[in-house]
């Protein structure tokens, strides 16, 4: 089955192009991304036509509306590369994330974007590492949401009304009530670039009007939340009490940094 009709299967749309983007052609070879056209979410995947791209679908649930992809790209210290790709429909939209090359199918795919807080905790409630129950975990797009219920926080340390997201900008997810714990302070801007408290002395010296663009964040604290979870692409959850936050996975198979920005 070709890559365009593995893609119609699971009820999406998939364009191969090749390409001279200095982003693919400096790159592995290749990018994958989501775009909008006519209304009508399409899978893009652009491909440096000098390099030996191949694209494989590894796996597809067409119930399920998910395939894995596995890129194979040229060989590096004589060694092929490949990486795999989860790419499925989630609530509203469709999705791609980057996932574990061992990955052989898409129930493994998704297995792998938990991370090792959502894991634990899920085997701890069954027992069994083979049968995984959700063990009151809860998740909302890339973002997972741990029970704490017996955790107390000091009222005064609630912040109301806080957004959370990933270093490099994208729809934040508003949440009622957070309380964190340790991180980094540094400075966000509307771009969604992160700048060190250095960083932005700097800036903020040689352009003062400047600093009305960004905002204090915290990056990799411990963050907890309760309240509403909004987001403009997924459904709103409700956490009663107090939930770790999470994220997915994903930044541990991404070739480009990602923190978790609050």
């Amino acid at each position: 089955m070709s890559i365009v009709k593995a893609f119609e299967s699971i009820g999406a749309r998939v364009q191969i192009i090749p390409s001279n983007r200095p982003s693919v052609v400096s790159g592995d070879g290749f990018t994958i991304d989501i775009v909008r056209e006519n209304g009508e979410e399409i899978f893009d995947i652009r491909r440096d036509p000098n390099s030996d791209v191949e694209l494989v679908v590894v796996d597809k649930n067409p119930a399920d509306r998910h395939l894995l992809l596995m890129v194979k790209t040229e060989e590096r210290m004589g060694l092929p590369s490949k990486r795999k790709f989860l790419c499925g429909h989630d609530e509203r939209h469709w999705f791609v994330a980057p996932v574990s090359s061992t990955a052989a199918d898409v129930r493994r795919a998704k297995e792998a974007l938990k991370p090792p807080e959502v894991v634990a905790v899920q085997e701890r409630a069954t027992g069994n590492r083979k049968k995984k129950t959700r063990g009151g975990v809860i998740r909302q797009g890339e973002w997972f949401f741990i029970p704490k219920p017996k955790m107390k926080v000091p009222a005064n340390q609630i912040l109301k009304d806080e957004p959370i997201r990933r270093e490099g900008g994208g729809k934040p997810h508003m949440i009622d009530e957070i309380y964190r714990m340790g991180g980094d302070t540094m400075y966000e801007g509307q771009n969604g670039d992160v700048l060190t408290p250095l960083e932005f002395r700097k800036m903020v010296k040689k352009n003062p009007a400047i600093s009305a663009t960004y905002r204090v964040a915290s990056v990799d604290a411990r963050v907890f939340a309760r309240g509403h979870v909004q987001h403009p692409d997924h459904a709103t959850i409700t956490l009663k009490h107090w939930y770790q936050v999470v994220p997915n996975a994903e930044h541990h198979f991404a070739t480009r940094s990602m923190r978790f920005i609050d």
